[in-house]
C-alpha cells in the first residue's frame, strides 16, 4: 500500500513539473514595435525646417538690410564737396552711391537745415520693404533688398530735386516729374519688376507748350513721337487712377 502511494505522489510531482513549465513557456515576450521614419516624417521634418528658415528671414529687421547704405549717405555727405570735380567719382568708388543727387541737393541747402530722411514701405508688396531716401519729406532715391545675395541694391534715383519730385502710389507706381522751364515739362512713370530688385519704365511723357497754343503737346522724349494725349490727366488715369499717394515723412 505505501508503495502505491509512493508511486501517484511520484507521478503527481512529475505532473505538476510539466504543468508549470507549460504554463511558463506560454507567456509571449511583448516587444516594442520598431518605429521607422517614413516618406512622410520626412517630408514633416523638412517642412518644419523650412517654416523655421522663413521665420529667420522675418526676423531680418529693415536696420539690419539697410544700414549700411544709411552709413554710406551720413558719411558720404560730410565728404560731398562741389569744389572738386571728382567729387561725384570719389563718393561712387568709396561709398557704392551711383547717383550723387541727392546728396548735391542736401549739401547745397544745408544751412536752411534740409536733413537726410528716409522711409520704408513696401512698393511693390513682395513682402520686403524697399528703403526710400529723401531730403526732409522730398523722396528722391529708392533701394531694395535682393534676399538671394542679401545685401541692399539701388533701384531709382531722381534726377534732380531742385525741380523735380518723386512720389510713390500704394498700387506700385512711382512717378517722377520736372521742369525744364515753364513750357516745359516731364512725367515719369515706373515700377519696381518682378525681380523685386529692378526698376521698369511705363512710359515717359515730354509736356511742351508753343508760343501760338495755350494747349500742350505730349511727346516721346527718347523718338520726339507726337503722343495721343489731349491733357496730363489722361497719362494720370492710365497709370494712377484711384491709386493713393504715399507719404514721405
Amino acid at each position: 500500500m505505501s508503495e502505491v502511494k509512493t508511486l501517484l505522489l511520484t507521478i503527481m510531482i512529475v505532473v505538476f513539473i510539466f504543468a508549470f513549465t507549460g504554463c511558463e513557456s506560454s507567456i509571449e515576450k511583448v516587444e516594442e514595435p520598431e518605429i521607422t521614419e517614413t516618406t512622410e516624417t520626412v517630408a514633416e521634418k523638412e517642412e518644419i525646417k523650412e517654416e523655421k528658415e522663413d521665420v529667420k528671414e522675418i526676423i531680418i529687421s529693415n536696420e539690419d538690410m539697410y544700414g549700411e547704405v544709411i552709413n554710406n549717405y551720413e558719411n558720404a555727405l560730410k565728404e560731398y564737396n562741389f569744389d572738386d570735380l571728382d567729387i561725384d567719382e570719389k563718393i561712387e568708388e568709396k561709398y557704392g552711391i551711383k547717383d550723387t543727387s541727392l546728396l548735391m541737393h542736401l549739401t547745397r541747402y544745408s544751412g536752411d537745415g534740409v536733413k537726410l530722411s528716409k522711409k520704408y514701405y513696401d512698393i511693390d508688396k513682395n513682402g520686403v520693404d524697399e528703403l526710400i531716401l529723401g531730403a526732409d519729406n522730398q523722396s528722391g532715391v529708392i533701394y531694395s533688398f535682393d534676399k538671394k545675395t542679401n545685401k541692399p541694391v539701388f533701384v531709382f534715383a531722381l534726377d534732380t530735386l531742385e525741380r523735380g519730385t518723386m512720389v510713390i502710389f500704394d498700387n506700385g507706381v512711382v512717378f517722377s516729374g520736372g521742369s525744364g522751364g515753364a513750357a516745359s515739362h516731364y512725367y515719369e512713370y515706373g515700377k519696381i519688376s518682378a525681380d523685386g530688385i529692378t526698376y521698369k519704365l511705363l512710359e515717359n511723357v515730354d509736356e511742351e507748350y508753343t508760343e501760338d497754343s495755350e494747349i500742350p503737346v505730349y511727346k516721346d522724349p527718347e523718338t520726339g513721337k507726337k503722343l495721343s494725349y489731349k491733357s496730363l490727366d489722361e497719362v494720370e488715369e492710365k497709370y494712377i487712377y484711384g491709386a493713393k499717394q504715399i507719404s514721405f515723412n
